[in-house]
């Protein structure tokens, strides 16, 4: 029996059913960390896999050169951050266009944030993808992959699939992100619940494609 911890969803009596599995592994060594936090067992670190067969890079960009588009693909909830990326769209100064694609509790509050930021013509909400092909192809029409999280992520799925498909990443510098991303090597980085420094990240990446095809090449 091999238990994945994947977060910290501890729950009242985990520490006597981890008595009886033959092994634990967790997707980061933050998350490692978290769980050694609450209890005393060992346990190994293996990375969460991407296909790289199957998610693979553009030969070219996909978006008129005038108008990159940022992407969030995720769960739509509080801890993601969602609400903060959007408040920082009106602050920046450069030409772009924007999809969020997702479900969750935050739908309805996220779309009613759209329009009172006037953002309408720019932000397109839409439902979740769930056929994997369909999920490739709306990561490659992208020109940067943005996870404004301000929670604990243990390992995003949606970010490695982005890097996989050569995406300039956008993330807060928190959690797994530190772990996997180098700021201005790989990815920017930028803490969590500053508008301001996505915004001004945002124009930055949209100002400099060569920026952003180097950090996705990376």
């Amino acid at each position: 029996i091999v238990w994945r911890s994947h977060g910290p969803d501890y729950f009242p009596g985990l520490q006597r059913a981890l008595r009886n599995v033959d092994a634990v592994y967790c997707v980061s060594d933050c998350c490692q960390r978290e769980l050694q936090d609450h209890y005393d067992i060992p346990a190994e670190v293996i990375y969460t896999g991407v296909d790289t067969n199957f998610f693979t890079p553009l030969a070219t960009t996909a978006s008129p050169p005038d108008s990159p588009k940022i992407l969030y693909f995720g769960r739509l909830e509080g801890w993601k951050g969602v609400h903060f990326l959007i408040r920082a769209l009106p602050l920046v100064k450069s030409t772009y266009r924007a999809e969020i694609v997702g479900a969750g509790p935050d739908e309805r509050s996220l779309q009613t944030l759209i329009e009172t930021q006037s953002l309408s013509n720019k932000v397109q909400l839409r439902p979740p993808v769930r056929d994997r092909a369909q999920l490739r192809t709306l990561i490659q029409s992208a020109d940067i992959a943005a996870f404004p999280v301000i929670g604990f992520e243990t390992m995003s799925n949606a970010m490695l699939e982005a890097m996989a498909c050569g995406k300039a990443v956008l993330a807060t510098n928190t959690g797994c992100f530190t772990e996997i991303l180098e700021d201005r090597i790989d990815s920017r980085l930028v803490p969590p619940r500053d508008e301001r420094a996505l915004a001004s990240a945002l124009d930055e990446l949209l100002q400099s494609r060569s920026l952003r095809e180097n950090l996705g090449a990376a």
